[in-house]
């Protein structure tokens, strides 16, 4: 007899299972942590074309939709490149063989 058995063999229909405070706990220290990534995901976005907006005249570059838009695309690129090269060259060949077996 499964959970779900037991929850409908009295009353006949399925009663919902309260979680508990550890998994409350998880729930929203996860929920929290998911949220907070996406907020960081958004900050670029906000920040960039006030940015590019001072940062382009100084590299004498004319502050038009298409300079910000390329240069954003090449900004987000680079960042995305730093991002996926961390999987390459990030992992310390140190830190692995320092780790107790």
């Amino acid at each position: 007899m499964t959970i779900d058995e037991q929850s409908t063999a009295t009353t006949g229909t399925p009663t919902p299972t309260r979680l508990t405070g550890p998994q409350r706990h998880a729930f929203w220290g996860s929920f929290g942590g998911w949220a907070m990534d996406g907020f960081s995901w958004t900050i670029p976005g906000l920040v960039l074309a006030p940015a590019l907006t001072a940062l382009l005249p100084a590299s004498n570059i004319p502050v038009t939709p298409d300079n910000i838009g390329w240069h954003g695309q090449v900004s987000a690129a680079v960042f995305l490149l730093g991002w996926g090269c961390a999987f390459i060259w990030g992992p310390s060949p140190t830190a692995s063989a320092a780790s107790p077996r």
